[in-house]
């Protein structure tokens, strides 16, 4: 075992928190990362209206599948399909929405890729791509005592330095 260690930039970290993304989870696929982050955002004013009403509608099939479960199986496990494929729809609605700002789909997308590259280089760990000389020619000298303040050697779980 031994002490393992990210090193990310500030606006990375603001990026990252702002997408609501922890550095576990880079071993998504980038795709999976966009969908994310793009429901972390503000969302538009239609997928707010279509996410209102989402909750009640859900809620109501399955109250509806409960009642008639209780009645006839086989009429339950229909309500209970429909409920699904409702939910279903509702998903595919809210990407719809999300994604409907090619834009701003674009720029997050660009946020997101620059992230995964930053932290997770080719989907491994950023210790087994880059080198701690990348970091020195940028940071300085100053960094090998920082990251030895810094790194919990300790500790096998992943230690996130903030140059």
């Amino acid at each position: 075992p031994r002490a393992r260690g990210v090193l990310t930039r500030t606006k990375l970290a603001r990026l990252a928190k702002r997408f609501g993304f922890s550095y576990s989870d880079f071993d998504a696929p980038p795709d999976a990362l966009l969908e994310r982050a793009l429901a972390a955002l503000e969302a538009s004013p239609a997928l707010a209206v279509v996410r209102a009403g989402r909750g009640p509608i859900e809620e109501r099939f399955d109250a509806l599948a409960g009642e008639a479960g209780r009645e006839d199986a086989t009429i339950g496990d229909m309500t209970r399909q429909a409920a699904a494929r409702v939910r279903d729809e509702f998903d595919r609605i809210e990407r719809a929405a999300a994604r409907r700002d090619e834009t701003r789909v674009e720029t997050v997308r660009n946020q997101v890729e620059r992230l995964c590259d930053a932290l997770a280089p080719w989907r491994k760990p950023q210790e087994r791509v880059y080198t701690v000389f990348s970091f020195l020619f940028e940071q300085g000298w100053g960094l090998i005592p920082r990251l030895i303040d810094e790194l919990d050697i300790e500790s096998f779980t992943l230690n996130e330095v903030e140059l």
